[in-house]
């Protein structure tokens, strides 16, 4: 076991995700954070890896803080797709916190200050409670194209020098 530690999930949303391949992602993301000691995991809820690794951490008992860019339904229209719909609300409703930024304007420039702020959080939590500060991505390893997604945010928690544990989301 590692010791305590405070993280930042993120992950690529997955359109048409067969069923197989989605258990075997789950279950691969289940046996990755079996050797962590996680405290709190701060993140958002679209679809595909971030829904997955939000129901691992509630299974677990793990406080889950979710970060909106801005409103759940508009949230919803744009980062979850429709067979995801009901796992996005359970999540919602299980979470410790929810904190929804209220950003307007297009949705990259919201996605972006969400995973910003969401990652500020977590490290400041870990530094409060001198815990460490990490992040799980289910990334494909492609570099950014943007200021926001997975690509994006592993490249900012990297630039602080804090480590990154990465899935591939093809397992």
């Amino acid at each position: 076991m590692t010791p305590p530690s405070i993280v930042h999930y993120t992950g690529h949303r997955l359109p048409g995700l067969a069923p197989l391949a989605e258990l075997r992602l789950a279950n691969t993301i289940a046996a990755r954070l079996l050797s962590l000691s996680i405290l709190t995991a701060h993140g958002s809820l679209a679809s595909g890896a971030d829904i997955l690794f939000a129901e691992q951490f509630l299974a677990r008992g793990i406080r889950l803080r979710v970060w909106l860019p801005f409103g759940s339904e508009r949230f919803k229209q744009s980062s979850v797709f429709p067979g995801w719909s009901a796992r996005f609300d359970r999540a919602l409703a299980e979470a410790d916190s929810v904190c929804i930024l209220n950003e307007t304007g297009p949705a990259e420039r919201g996605y972006a200050a969400c995973s910003s702020a969401a990652m500020r959080a977590a490290q400041a939590e870990a530094v409060t409670g001198g815990f460490a500060a990490l992040q799980v991505a289910v990334w494909n390893g492609v570099s950014a194209r943007g200021r926001a997604g997975t690509a994006a945010d592993v490249a900012a928690w990297r630039a602080l020098g804090l480590p990154s544990l990465v899935i591939d989301p093809m397992v």
